[in-house]
């Protein structure tokens, strides 16, 4: 019970503290800044809230401000004050401004940011709709939504015919962020009645408000285009150049119109060799391009591509482009902040605060809410970024604010940063911080008595030893310390006693008492020695001292001087005294090392440097320059050496599509390096590493993504070959160029073939796909060599060609069927199957195999399994069949063309009854010598109908450490059979045993496995018992002593 009233007590302890902490007094701080409000005044929300809220204590009060002008809660009962929020009632126009909270208690008043509350509205549309509209089949086509006057913006939807369908955006339209909705080439189903939806975007993020206002509708024909070919890509909808806040979510778009559809890409053309940021996403057929949270290094320059070429393919694609800035503006943010001061009177304060922006910043003070320049006692430096206050008085505890505020998008952006000033002003007194008594003192050290009395302004000091006063000479025994402290030099018999601090200001004094007890001082007898070790090395660091005996002696080991954690960190251990081992000695270990001695009256420290030698640091620095189509001059700077020269580095390089880091260049003597083996049009990283006679170090961070300039292709193909397909086809394959090879954008191939040993000319196709490595020709006659090869090009010119490879067209399927097919069931798992060959004189191809199709007579051929032979064989054996089963049985060939027909008869087989489907049981082993064991058993004596009779047994065995499936079965014939031996083992191992019955079903259940272990040699066996047998009971037994054993 006493426990449980203890426990109360703590939590109710507890509980108050928490308590008396939240109720600690506090000037008020801002905590929940207002926001910029829309409200929709198509909306039937009620009412409008502006946030604010501080904290501070007592709790504060608010009051608002609208437009500089107080706002009057009582004059109006359509507002409402509940803590900070400003509620408004059935919102009107009138009700917008720029709105300030004001939150003030007992210790001063703060100001929040300026918040404006705003209408949006959507003004109808003209009554008078647009003239028709006539576009052209296989051409661009743009409508113009003409909205009407928004605010702040729209969302658009399109219509069509008097069914409102909606329009739906695809790769051929686009619905734009201005409202135009765009055709990348028109049909005739585009032609119709449409009708242009506007939203308010606070509708449609909301999903509140009116449906949206509908323009008339606008007449749409199109005129048929019979002979519309191909366009190249043609920019309708541009990229947009923007002036973005850092934090926006920003849209980029384009549309291009051309026959057929251009394809469309986006990269980031500027900065140099900045790629699009990982966050970015795309929408809508890559028309889209959405940066959320947009950072300041993410401005640039965006790039769209457009690319198509003609339906033929036997020609290069085309491509147009269109490019946008993203100019990123930064609002002020807080690098330095104003915090709470207490400060004496009469003394001084100082405020200090600093923001960064991209455009210029101001900065301005307010002192309880109003602002307030240079006054008497009050100034300003560092361009109005500290605010220093001069002879304090009880009136200047206030609360202070800076403001920073720069001008971006045609807006002031400002933020505020509080700061509370708290003057004191009182008399010394000693109550919470007396002297200490019966301080120890090092003989012959020195002592510092502390003297911390509570007062403001700060107080003069004098000090009595022994109730005299203490003589103060500069240099000497005695000094006093500007906080008040006493500082004795060399300690001696003589300074023990009573010491007394007078403390004394203008508006009172006080004194304390203490004593000052002499003790000897510390001592290090035995202190550590410098050396040198390499990484891997353990070392001791020796360290012993004498101390006083009544005082506690303990060692401190600091590491260029930040103290070890020797728990924390495997690589350090503590010895007998102070002594310090380094263990397995890394890098980052080696410094001065200082052993301090210490007790609770003095230390004394000796310290020594340890050298650790081992594999270079990183460089730094990594960047390239002279960037050409295969080649850069590379440097960097140099890192630590570790201890030993750095004789070379090694430079690695990798991209986007090879992210492993490959070795570009070793054996570099100097801090720059020109690679001259890259890929053109590819974004490289490098890192560098140094070698000394350690090794190769830790490389460098990766250096920025740079991209080497297009070129032509440098590689061919590889692997052209070829074969298979339809009936009249040649299909000609080959390994598309990676990434890395492609060398420029707009890869394609071209093919080549012609009939082999021919002297016609070769026939040309072209692919426009880079990642395409097949062509297929049609209308060729079956089973014909051609000689074909492949060639490669992009957008800066022609790669080589392969060499030239032989392959055949489409080969035909077998057009016989196999004869003689026979099965017979060989266990009750498996069917032998047999047949003739089929004769290859009329088949155009090569026979390939045969394939066996078998279902069961409760299934249909319409679920039958196939199983292919390896290679041509007139036999096979099918597994994992269900015993006693009737299957049906079919035989085809088939070749590189297809299947041919199957046999003409089925062939209906039983499968034999069930393999023993229990395994013997009680099996034991026992070592009958040096290389053979003696395996007894119980035999199986539970039958049923469904097995076949048992015929004999067979033992599996099997080095420890390997598989079941790798055993060797020695056969023991007779279903009576309890025992049998295996021989010619390999003396010393260990071997796996079991075993299993058998009959004409096949190989049954085994049992489970035993372990077993051979002796090394004959001499070992005349050591041991007669048998060594090894049995679940007996290790079961085992177990059982064992566990006696650990009971007593």
């Amino acid at each position: 019970m006493n426990t449980v009233l203890k426990i109360v007590a703590l939590l109710l302890h507890y509980a108050v503290c928490i308590a008396r902490e939240d109720k600690e007094p506090r000037g008020p701080h801002i905590i929940v800044e207002p926001k910029d409000t829309i409200f929709n005044a198509d909306s039937n929300l009620p009412s409008v809230s502006i946030e604010c809220e501080a904290d501070g204590y007592p709790r504060p009060t608010y009051k608002w401000k609208k437009n500089d002008v107080d706002v009057n809660i009582l004059a109006d009962n359509r507002l409402t004050l509940m803590e900070g929020k400003l509620t408004i009632a059935e919102p009107r126009q009138s009700d917008a401004g720029s709105f300030q909270c004001f939150a003030s208690n007992d210790y001063g008043v703060v100001l929040s940011q300026i918040a404006t509350l705003s209408f949006g509205f959507v003004d109808p549309f003209p009554r008078q709709g647009q003239s028709p509209k006539v576009a052209t089949e296989g051409n661009g086509f743009m409508l113009s939504c003409n909205a009407p006057d928004a605010y702040p913006g729209l969302s658009f939807y399109w219509v069509k015919d008097i069914e409102f369908n909606f329009v739906r955006e695809s790769e051929r339209l686009m619905i734009a962020s201005n409202g135009n909705m765009y055709f990348a080439k028109v049909d005739q189903g585009d032609q119709g009645d449409y009708s242009c939806i506007v939203k308010n975007i606070l509708d449609a993020a909301s999903g509140a408000g009116q449906d949206g206002r509908i323009s008339p509708q606008i007449s749409v024909s199109v005129l048929t285009n019979n002979f519309a070919g191909f366009q190249s890509p043609k920019v309708s909808h541009a990229v947009q150049d923007q002036t973005v806040l850092e934090g926006d979510n920003v849209r980029l778009e384009c549309f291009f119109r051309g026959n057929p559809v251009p394809r469309l890409s986006w990269e980031r053309v500027a900065p140099f060799g900045q790629a699009i940021p990982s966050s970015a996403s795309f929408d809508n057929q890559n028309q889209v391009l959405i940066l959320r949270n947009i950072q300041e290094e993410d401005g640039g320059n965006y790039q769209c591509i457009a690319e198509n070429s003609p339906d033929n393919q036997n020609s290069r694609p085309t491509y147009s482009r269109s490019t946008g800035t993203i100019d990123v503006r930064v609002p002020p943010k807080w690098i330095k902040q104003l915090e709470d001061l207490e400060a004496d009177i009469r003394g001084s304060a100082t405020f200090e605060c600093e923001a960064t922006g991209t455009e210029p910043i101001t900065y301005k003070w307010y002192r309880n809410g109003e602002q307030f320049t240079t006054r008497t006692r009050h100034s300003f430096s560092n361009n109005f970024k500290r605010l220093t206050i001069n002879s304090l008085q009880d009136a200047d505890s206030a609360m202070y604010q800076c403001k920073a505020a720069n001008t971006l998008l045609d807006k002031e952006r400002a933020i505020y940063s509080t700061g509370q000033l708290t003057v004191l002003a009182i008399a010394p007194s000693f109550a919470d911080t007396p002297l200490l008594q019966n301080q120890p003192a090092a003989r012959n050290g020195n002592i510092t008595i502390e003297c911390n009395p509570e007062a403001a302004p700060k107080p003069d000091f004098t000090w009595l030893h022994n109730n005299r006063p203490i003589s103060i000479t500069n240099g000497g025994h005695y000094t006093i310390l500007d906080n008040g402290h006493l500082f004795i030099q060399n300690v001696q018999d003589s300074d023990g006693g009573k010491y007394t601090c007078i403390a004394r200001n203008y508006i009172g004094e006080d004194q304390s008492e203490g004593r000052l007890v002499i003790r000897d001082g510390t001592v290090i007898t035995q202190w550590p020695l410098a050396m040198s070790i390499e990484v891997g090395d353990d070392a001791t660091l020796k360290c012993r001292a004498t101390a006083d005996p009544v005082l506690d002696l303990t060692y401190i080991w600091l590491l260029d001087g930040v103290q070890i954690d020797v728990l924390d960190d495997s690589h350090y251990a503590r010895l007998r005294d102070g002594n310090l081992e380094i263990i397995d000695a890394e890098l980052r270990q080696s410094g001065v090392y200082t052993c301090t001695a210490h007790t609770t009256i003095d230390e004394v420290s000796k310290s020594a440097e340890v050298i650790i030698k081992g594999a270079p640091g990183p460089p730094a620095g990594v960047r390239a320059s002279d960037i050409t189509t295969n080649s850069c001059q590379l440097r960097w700077s140099e890192g630590f050496s570790n201890n030993d020269p750095i004789k070379t580095y090694t430079v690695q390089s990798r991209t986007k599509e090879e992210p492993e880091w490959i070795i570009e260049r070793e054996g570099i003597p100097d801090l720059s390096a020109s690679l001259n083996s890259l890929s053109p049009w590819s974004n490289y990283q490098f890192r560098v590493s140094a070698v000394n006679s350690y090794g190769r170090g830790e490389p460098s961070l990766p250096s920025p993504e740079y991209s080497t300039h297009e070129d032509k292709p440098y590689h061919e193909p590889r692997n052209v070959g070829g074969g298979g397909g339809k009936t009249g086809d040649l299909r000609i394959t080959w390994d598309p160029l990676s990434r890395q090879d492609q060398n420029a954008p707009g890869l394609g191939y071209y093919v080549y073939w012609k009939k082999a040993n021919s002297r016609e000319e070769y026939s040309k196709g072209v692919v426009n796909d880079e990642a395409v490595g097949v062509y297929t020709v049609k209308g060729v006659p079956t089973y014909v060599q051609y000689d074909v090869r492949v060639g490669v090009f992009n957008a800066k010119g022609d790669g080589p060609n392969s060499t030239i490879s032989t392959i055949y067209s489409h080969e035909s399927a077998p057009s016989e069927a196999p004869d003689n097919v026979e099965a017979e069931a060989t266990s009750g798992s498996t069917i032998k199957v047999t047949w003739d060959s089929i004769s290859t004189n009329n088949l155009k191809g090569k026979l390939r195999g045969y394939k066996l199709k078998y279902w069961s007579s409760d299934d249909s051929e319409a679920t039958a399994s196939t199983v292919s032979t390896p290679g041509v064989t007139t036999r096979y054996e099918i597994q994992n069949l269900d015993y006693s089963t009737v299957y049906n049985i079919k035989v085809l060939a088939y070749s590189g063309g297809g299947n041919g027909p199957a046999s003409d008869n089925v062939v209906r087989v039983t499968t034999l009854k069930s393999a023993p489907q229990d395994a013997p049981e009680n099996v034991k082993a026992a070592v009958s010598s040096w290389s053979s064991i003696l395996v007894t058993w119980d035999k199986i004596t539970s039958y049923n109908d469904e097995e076949e009779p048992l015929e004999g047994y067979k033992i599996l065995y099997y080095l420890d450490g390997r598989f079941e499936r790798d055993a060797t079965k020695v056969d023991i014939k007779g279903a009576d059979t309890i025992k049998g031996t295996i021989s010619g083992l390999q003396p010393g191992a260990t071997y796996l045993l079991q075993v299993q019955g058998y009959s004409e079903g096949g190989d049954g259940v085994t049992s489970d496995p035993i372990k077993i272990p051979l002796y090394g040699s004959q001499r070992q066996i005349g050591a041991a018992p007669s048998m060594h047998c090894v049995s679940l009971s007996l290790l079961a037994f085992s177990l059982l002593l064992h566990t006696i054993r650990n009971l007593c």
